[in-house]
């Protein structure tokens, strides 16, 4: 299997994922139910190990589909400078949600980190859709309207001037 099909494979894990770990983590915080709130850290700490290789795949697959007509180089830059900050705060995301797992019996501490946890976990989520939608422009160019998207993320469509 190349890289490309392994980035394709993974890279809904970190958007659906985080997503998914949000909303168990939330729902455990709100009705006080410790094991629902456990395992959304869980589903933290998993996501987060799933996106390295989504993560890192993602520069053979960038290799493989620059040899290909009709691919812009530019689209795929900007896919991948999101990604960068995406694959930090899932990072982030998970190595407090791994801290809070295992360790502080404080409630004080445990209200400050739940507090961090569910607000990054938001930001988190939503660069993660916004990797996934810039991702979708570099072969899905059926799938945008070039004028909402590039207005929108102020990016450059494979029909902009700037090849």
């Amino acid at each position: 299997m190349e890289s490309v099909h392994i980035h394709l494979v993974l890279n809904h894990i970190p958007i659906l994922g985080s997503f998914f770990g949000l909303c168990l983590f939330t729902y455990g915080v709100l009705f006080k139910n410790i094991s629902i709130k456990n395992a959304g850290l869980v589903t933290f700490i998993v996501v987060a190990i799933l996106t390295i290789p989504a993560y890192l795949s993602g520069g053979g697959a960038e290799e493989h589909l620059e040899k290909m007509p009709g691919i812009h180089g530019s689209i795929i830059h900007d896919h991948e400078e999101i990604a960068e900050i995406a694959f930090l705060m899932m990072g982030i995301l998970g190595i407090i949600s791994l801290v809070m797992f295992v360790s502080f019996k404080k409630d004080s501490i445990k209200n400050y980190l739940t507090l961090i946890i569910i607000i990054l976990s938001l930001i988190t989520f939503i660069t993660m859709t916004f990797v996934g939608l810039v991702g979708g422009k570099i072969q899905h160019t059926e799938t945008y309207s070039k004028a909402k998207v590039s207005k929108f993320l102020d990016l450059k469509t494979p029909d902009s001037d700037d090849h």
